[in-house]
């Protein structure tokens, strides 16, 4: 699939690429919890890895994960979209369930084109939506949405309880 930056391109995720896939979710996971919760990920983080993992071998939702490259095959982030239901309205729509862009390689404009890339993709499918999850931590991910004309619908509040 081709994205609206000249030298970059999607393709769908192989098998052999499932091992950068799954790291690119880790990376945008620990960017969306608190440093005091990405401390003590070893704890979590491969159970987060391991729910994610069988939804990439068609279990779960309908789902596809693609891997954003350069013309050079060098390997630049990733694009995760599935069809879910809208929590509120029950309607059909698409989900982005990851996105990651290398950070070295962030600012150029990347994360744009795969947030464009995630709207053809729904619109191909004919649905009238496209939705996000963001960690309240990872502020860049948050501006890049902000500009790109997604709003604030809910809020997932969490209280940790004394042990």
């Amino acid at each position: 699939m081709q994205i609206g930056l000249d030298g970059y391109f999607l393709s769908p995720m192989s098998g052999t690429e499932k091992s950068y896939f799954l790291d690119c979710i880790r990376k945008t996971v620990l960017e969306s919890v608190s440093s005091e919760e990405a401390m003590m990920s070893e704890l979590w983080i491969d159970c987060i890895l391991g729910a994610v993992a069988p939804n990439l071998d068609g279990i779960g939702m309908k789902n596809e994960a693609f891997i954003l490259k350069r013309d050079n095959g060098e390997r630049c982030g990733m694009l995760w979209m599935g069809e879910s239901k809208d929590q509120y309205t029950c309607d059909d729509t698409g989900y982005v369930l990851g996105i990651y862009v290398e950070e070295g390689m962030r600012g150029t404009g990347l994360g744009r084109a795969l947030l464009q890339a995630a709207e053809q993709w729904c619109a191909e499918r004919g649905f009238l939506s496209v939705t996000l999850n963001v960690g309240s931590m990872n502020k860049d991910a948050r501006k890049l949405y902000d500009s790109c004309g997604f709003r604030e619908r809910s809020t997932v509040m969490r209280k940790d309880l004394q042990r």
